[in-house]
């Protein structure tokens, strides 16, 4: 794989992020003509080979100034929708540690709404629980399509630090962790809204399509090439959370070691949504995982979408 990029800094912070996530893999970096250059041996004649591709140049999206209409917009929470709220809760409170923190029944439309995100404690009343809600900000979604089981984004208001944001801008680990400690509005990830529509929680099996290569409600029993693909948490230690997680008989997709990128993980959630399970630091393998998955190996990276 060769990766051309429009400038020598661009090109020495991807390859500083190619050689984390794939240790063992080997790069040829050129900083002259700014190209990142990924060497691969045949399995069968050992025959070095390379691929090219041409990136797309996307600096311009990180480098220029925000809408100066949408400076107090935050990312607020993501909708998917489940079988059984209660499972679900429990999952995600009991498991990832989220707190419901508000929900709203519309039984004249046969569903309701549930709002969990990783805080300490729910407000009181039913009007605090509302502004919390509508104030708690996600920092990170990739959504590209509309699945069946996907609902929406939604975005609301709120004054980030400019120290925080210029943080995350600069990916500075040290500015971006000392701003989380000291600004509580800003220790939020992604909320989620859960959406249970009545009578689901009766039907058998699985109901909602994932997108990740799912034959769930298809007509032809084919798997799906969906967009959505994952939430996301970070975690100090992503061995010893998933060693916490195998013990509650949490499903896991792709555990530390297991494929060819090492240190994270995907776990299941009750209706099969992917949940990717990353540090919240450097990237560490650990020699044998929670699955007894050895770190040497593996088949390499996967579209789960395939």
């Amino acid at each position: 794989m060769m990766i051309k990029l429009a400038t020598t800094a661009t090109a020495t912070a991807t390859a500083l992020t190619l050689l984390q996530r794939h240790p063992r893999t080997i790069y040829a970096f050129n900083p002259r003509i700014t190209t990142i250059t990924r060497l691969s041996s045949s399995t069968t004649n050992n025959v070095s080979t390379s691929e090219s591709m041409t990136q797309p140049d996307v600096s311009s999206f990180m480098n220029s100034d925000r809408p100066a209409e949408t400076k107090d917009y935050i990312m607020q929470q993501t909708m998917i929708r489940v079988k059984d709220p209660v499972k679900s809760l429990d999952f995600y409170c009991n498991i990832l540690g989220f707190k419901l923190i508000h929900y709203s029944e519309f039984p004249q439309w046969n569903f309701n709404v549930y709002f969990v995100a990783p805080v300490d404690s729910a407000k009181p009343t039913r009007h605090e629980r509302w502004n919390h809600c509508m104030n708690t900000p996600g920092w990170r979604l990739f959504v590209l399509v509309d699945p069946p089981a996907f609902g929406h984004v939604g975005c609301n208001t709120f004054d980030a630090s400019p120290l925080f944001e210029s943080s995350l801008l600069t990916h500075n680990p040290t500015l971006i962790n000392n701003e989380l400690k000291t600004n509580t509005h800003n220790t939020h990830t992604t909320g989620i809204e859960l959406t249970w529509n009545y009578g689901t929680e009766k039907e058998e099996g699985m109901v909602y399509n994932t997108g990740n290569a799912d034959t769930t409600g298809t007509a032809d029993g084919n798997k799906i090439r969906g967009g959505f693909g994952h939430l996301g948490i970070t975690v100090p230690n992503v061995y010893r959370a998933c060693q916490r997680f195998h013990s509650l008989g949490v499903t896991f997709h792709k555990s530390p070691n297991s494929g060819g990128m090492k240190g994270l993980a995907f776990i299941k959630d009750p209706d099969g949504y992917l949940i990717e399970v990353l540090p919240r630091g450097e990237m560490v393998v650990e020699d044998v995982d929670c699955l007894g998955v050895e770190s040497h190996g593996g088949d390499g990276y996967k579209d789960n979408s395939k």
